[in-house]
């Protein structure tokens, strides 16, 4: 088993309520899964729907430790940042974005030991749609997106049964949704005609003819990349 996957076993495993070291060397990778989660919850503030967790998170290592895991570093801040966006949620938090975890050297820092920081930044949302239907494209867009046939829409589709503002996606309450503009033909998540839908990573949004899986940006990368 890799240690990407070794990572995301234990972090779920911290989430359920169990806590173990599982990495071996001087620095526990677990115990920065977890002081993440810690800090954001220490630092959330009142919002309009609960409590308001930051969105940013600096995680500082020893020289050395950096070095260890310098290749990997971007896979491991997008695995934090999944697995934080996913507890912060499960515990109704909210989040102005998904949470963005950067890993830098610090050389004060000694082997074994490691610092987080957190900040509330103001960014917009992003994700893609892939168009599974016709010519392979990806779509990157910002929230809040409008597709449909209109040529103003966000993103324009031209598909039958497509209406001309057909469908549009949000960012509310720490989770993407799609909600439908009262469309002839309806919205559909995985098969399911729905008014306004949450949507989780790899979920299939079908407008008329046109299918788009959606995966949101999160941590700097999209959460489908090295599942």
């Amino acid at each position: 088993m890799s240690l990407l996957s070794r990572l995301e076993a234990a972090l779920e495993r911290v989430a359920e309520g169990g806590a173990e070291r599982v990495f071996g060397g001087r620095l526990d990778l677990v115990a920065v899964g977890q002081e993440l989660y810690n800090q954001a919850v220490e630092v959330s503030r009142p919002g309009g729907a609960g409590p308001l967790a930051p969105n940013a998170f600096g995680v500082h290592l020893s020289l050395a430790d950096y070095g260890h895991f310098q290749g990997e570093v971007e896979a491991l801040q997008a695995r934090y940042a999944v697995s934080l966006w996913g507890r912060l949620r499960e515990s109704g938090y909210g989040l102005t974005a998904p949470p963005s975890v950067l890993i830098t050297p610090l050389d004060e820092l000694p082997a074994g030991s490691f610092r987080v920081e957190t900040a509330f930044r103001e960014t917009v949302p992003a994700f893609s749609l892939s168009n599974l239907t016709g010519r392979a494209t990806v779509h990157r867009l910002e929230t809040p997106a409008t597709v449909g046939r209109d040529m103003e829409c966000s993103l324009r589709i031209d598909g039958g049964g497509v209406s001309r503002r057909h469908a549009r996606f949000i960012w509310e309450h720490g989770r993407f949704a799609v909600v439908d503009l009262n469309s002839k033909n309806g919205t559909f998540v995985n098969g399911v005609r729905v008014p306004q839908a949450a949507l989780e990573p790899g979920d299939v949004v079908t407008l008329g003819d046109a299918a788009l899986r959606f995966e949101p940006e999160i941590g700097g990368l999209p959460m489908g990349d090295d599942r």
